[in-house]
């Protein structure tokens, strides 16, 4: 089997997968369970810094119940790489929010795999670390 390696993305697709990193962000602030059935697909699942793997049902009833609660966020650092009928996100978020009535405000490095159905891409795969407080994309931990 030839691997397959990344393909020129066009800034059409860029676009794309950009908006759609947006309208994720947007849908969980904004509680759109419709906006997410359609960007995460069926088979989604997301594994925290800690370890835990939810898959999409857990998270969209976490969603339901008010268990967790984005209040604010935003992405940026954006990279993509594209290939036949799939592409890797990554990126940056900050969020502030409650998860059982308890406060975050977080920084993580994410990962997104995303594929290609029915012309609209659809995430299929999440990966977030929590970023430590001092770190930043241009800065190496500080020791102390």
């Amino acid at each position: 089997m030839e691997a397959s390696l990344p393909k020129s993305s066009s800034e059409a697709e860029t676009a794309e997968l950009e908006a759609v990193q947006r309208q994720l962000i947007t849908a969980w602030i904004v509680r759109d369970r419709s906006a997410l059935e359609r960007l995460l697909a069926q088979e989604w699942t997301v594994t925290h810094g800690d370890g835990r793997l939810l898959k999409r049902e857990d998270v969209l009833r976490d969603l339901e119940t008010g268990s967790n609660r984005l209040l604010d966020g935003a992405v940026d650092d954006l990279r993509f790489r594209v290939y036949e009928g799939f592409a890797v996100v990554t990126g940056r978020t900050r969020a502030r929010g409650e998860y059982k009535s308890h406060p975050y405000d977080v920084k993580l490095r994410f990962t997104d795999v995303l594929v290609r159905r029915d012309g609209r891409w659809q995430v299929i795969s999440s990966h977030a670390s929590r970023l430590a407080d001092e770190q930043t994309p241009s800065t190496p931990n500080k020791k102390v």
